[in-house]
């Protein structure tokens, strides 16, 4: 074999495995890149307030509507590392199902059923309408639970 052939070979077998390289990369950061470039219906959630009133855990978040259209929020505790979905309701005049917000700063408030259970934690979900792609999120999750 000449040595320009076995030139023409090795430049062959270094592009090979760049593209191995590139294509290995690829498929590893594949998932990370899909949900940064997932769209964000919402930003800067803040909890300012949880209060108990007796079997019910009022709680007041802020946060800044970018975008999408609300189609369901869930609330889910877990007592012990079983996780439920839990009884709430809308303390504002609608529910997040029957009005969606504009674009901008707004507050939230919520009342959790949780009785007289310790939650590990408790988490709002929300599921969004991004342009007719489905944007499911966590809203926000409150670990210290205030005792009844």
């Amino acid at each position: 074999m000449s040595n320009e052939h076995r030139q023409k070979w090795q430049r062959r077998e270094i592009r090979a495995a760049f593209a191995c390289l590139g294509l290995s990369i690829g498929f590893a950061l594949y998932p990370a890149l899909q949900y940064v470039l997932q769209p964000v219906p919402y930003r800067n959630v803040e909890i300012v307030g949880k209060t108990r009133a007796g079997d019910w855990l009022n709680v007041i978040a802020t946060f800044t509507k970018t975008a999408c259209q609300i189609e369901r929020l869930e609330v889910v505790g877990s007592a012990v590392g079983v996780p439920e979905f839990l009884i709430w309701r809308h303390l504002g005049q609608l529910t997040p199902e029957e009005h969606d917000r504009t674009v901008g700063r707004h507050a939230f408030r919520v009342a959790i059923y949780v009785d007289a259970r310790a939650y590990d934690w408790i988490e709002l979900r929300t599921r969004h309408d991004c342009a007719g792609e489905r944007v499911d999120r966590v809203f926000a999750r409150i670990v210290e639970v205030p005792a009844s």
